[in-house]
């Protein structure tokens, strides 16, 4: 599993799809992707996950 903190959700997002992975942003807020955050993340990274595992992915 990468390590997408630090970066924005839009490339979050990009990184993930990149490798097979559902993104999934908890949150109902309206937000502009490509300036917000990723500051967390489910599962953590360095974990190994299979093709297709969705991740959540947090902003602040």
């Amino acid at each position: 599993m990468p390590d997408v903190r630090g970066k924005s959700i839009q490339e979050a997002k990009n990184i993930l799809k990149e490798l097979g992975l559902k993104v999934n942003v908890p949150s109902q807020e309206e937000v502009n992707e490509e300036e917000t955050i990723v500051v967390e993340q489910l599962p953590k990274p360095g974990i190994q996950i299979l093709s297709d595992t969705e991740v959540d992915i947090y902003y602040k």
